[in-house]
């Protein structure tokens, strides 16, 4: 198991690697292809649900476009600089939509590409009027160049991480913290993401909106 903010649990055997402080474990189920519709991959788990009898059956049999489920945890807690800046790069998804769904309130994020690469941005207008901001490549190569370039080792934007944190108020609040990215033909993003507990308390409440939400989803396909 990597030194990163997504775990992958094997069998619910796991060591922690950092010094962690007091701290609760929350979990969250992925496959690799996004795009699975159950209800018990949009919930968020604390660690007496996700080692419940019932959820671990659900893991170990569900499967999606042939694929197994995967677990994947994360830690709210009091974080340190030390903490943070070990994450590595995860090529991979973002949980924080199901963060959302579930009620954590969602704090901010620090954009990694912005402070590593300093890419030029362009603004602009769609059709429908939404605005959007892309960053501009100098050619199609430039993006390739970025791409494939040395993954962003924290370590050398400690300082200027650090003082994003604190924008946040990080030392002086339980938060969930993890960093994701992805480099691919399509997709570039490397960020680190913070939410916080929010209204998650009233699991019940989010979870009943994410399932009457896949109901009308599926009754809007059927019309």
């Amino acid at each position: 198991m990597s030194d990163n903010s997504l775990f992958v649990e094997d069998d619910f055997l796991f060591a922690d690697n950092f010094n962690y402080r007091s701290r609760k474990k929350y979990y969250v189920l992925h496959h690799y292809f996004y795009g699975c519709e159950n209800p018990h991959d949009q919930y968020v788990y604390d660690k007496s649900e996700i080692k419940s009898s019932k959820v671990q059956k659900y893991i170990k049999t569900h499967r999606y476009a042939n694929y197994k489920t995967d677990v994947y945890r994360f830690e709210l807690k009091r974080w340190s600089i030390d903490d943070v800046v070990k994450f590595e790069f995860s090529n991979g998804w973002t949980p924080g939509y199901l963060f959302a769904k579930n009620g954590f309130n969602y704090v901010g994020e620090i954009n990694l590409i912005d402070l590593f690469d300093h890419i030029k941005k362009v603004k602009g207008t769609r059709e429908n009027g939404e605005l959007y901001e892309r960053y501009e490549f100098d050619s199609v190569g430039g993006f390739y160049k970025y791409r494939d370039s040395a993954r962003h080792n924290l370590v050398e934007k400690r300082k200027e991480i650090q003082t994003e944190l604190e924008k946040f108020g990080y030392m002086d609040r339980d938060l969930i913290i993890y960093r994701t990215s992805r480099k691919s033909l399509f997709n570039y993003w490397d960020a680190i993401e913070v939410f916080s507990k929010g209204g998650y308390s009233n699991k019940k409440l989010y979870r009943d909106k994410i399932n009457l939400n896949l109901v009308k989803t599926l009754e809007q396909r059927c019309r």
